[in-house]
């Protein structure tokens, strides 16, 4: 597993187009269908490479505030991905064997 860390805020000037490029560059850059997880203007930027490059993307994972599982407060972010990634991932494949 990879994880990527968005580059800061000063090197974008608050660009979301300059993130947008950065997460394209990402996926291209990874021999792999990737899980893309993500939170807030994270979680905009994997749906905006899943729609730039859908053959790339197996699963997006959306961290959000008010959802069902018991997360310990203290856990990382990449942990917290991890297990909200097990325990709620839905593939891409809308017709895939997993939604029936």
């Amino acid at each position: 597993m990879a994880e990527l860390d968005l580059p800061r805020l000063k090197s974008s000037d608050g660009s979301f187009d300059y993130y947008r490029a950065w997460i394209a560059e990402e996926v291209a850059r990874i021999d792999a269908r990737l899980w893309l997880a993500g939170h807030s203007m994270g979680g905009a930027l994997a749906i905006s490479a899943a729609v730039a490059a859908p053959g790339e993307i197996d699963r997006l994972v959306f961290d959000i505030a008010c959802r069902a599982l018991d997360l310990e407060a203290n856990q990382s972010k990449p942990s917290r991905f991890r297990q909200t990634a097990r325990s709620r991932a839905i593939p891409l494949e809308a017709g895939s064997e997993e939604h029936k």
